[in-house]
């Protein structure tokens, strides 16, 4: 070309520069992995961020007179400073929202006999960092995206959660509390208040076989066999 004919004798000499070369396998095996990585934590991105803002719009106020009072009681019982909670409207049911900072979100039609309840639920959930939990159950699905016993490991661990927390509630309750709270259990699982894969928040409800068992460990006193 001109320019190799203008340049210095030195730099004449080179050859040109060969085609690029095509990705080897592993190349392209690697490019695979980091674009489904990288499309599960945006997927999850988006959910997240998706369900906050609709969290944020719902919001109805914050916990005032006696459920307010029976929430620092329950703070004072199990020796944590109270966190942030709210009622929300619409939500289908009772969530602790967040890893670093977790906040509580009541459905504002709640029934006020299950509002104590409720609240030692999600405390229950915040004194065992289940929402840090959470954020490696996402960090594992990430990393391990391609492999669907991760996904079923996630799964089994965040109803193992679940029943964890039904244990930790049940020791603080009578016979007959007990059953008044597998009661609300029944009920918030015909909401459907689960939120969905991958957003940072708890949920009380769960469907099938594993709900009978919660709720008869509940009112029996025992602990509920786990799924791992």
């Amino acid at each position: 070309s001109s320019d190799l004919r203008n340049a210095p004798p030195a730099l004449r000499d080179l050859p040109e520069a060969d085609a690029r070369e095509p990705l080897s396998i592993e190349q392209r095996i690697l490019c695979a992995y980091a674009a489904g990585a990288a499309a599960v934590a945006l997927y999850m991105l988006i959910a997240n961020l998706r369900f906050r803002r609709r969290i944020a719009r719902s919001q109805a106020g914050s916990l005032t007179g006696e459920a307010w009072a029976a929430y620092e009681a329950l703070c004072g019982e199990l020796r944590m400073c109270p966190l942030p909670a709210a009622y929300a409207d619409p939500l289908s049911g009772a969530c602790l929202v967040g890893t670093l900072r977790p906040r509580i979100f009541l459905p504002l039609a709640i029934r006020r006999a299950d509002v104590r309840f409720t609240l030692l639920h999600e405390l229950c959930h915040a004194k065992a960092r289940d929402g840090l939990w959470g954020f490696l159950r996402n960090v594992c699905c990430v990393l391990f995206w391609f492999h669907p016993l991760v996904w079923l490991g996630a799964h089994l661990s965040r109803m193992d959660a679940e029943m964890a927390c039904d244990e930790r509630v049940s020791e603080r309750l009578s016979a007959p509390e007990r059953v008044d709270y597998a009661e609300m259990l029944v009920r918030a699982t015909a909401r459907r208040g689960m939120p969905g894969i991958g957003v940072l928040a708890t949920g009380m409800s769960m469907n099938g076989r594993r709900m009978k068992a919660r709720v008869v460990g509940i009112v029996r006193s025992r602990a509920v066999r786990r799924s791992a």
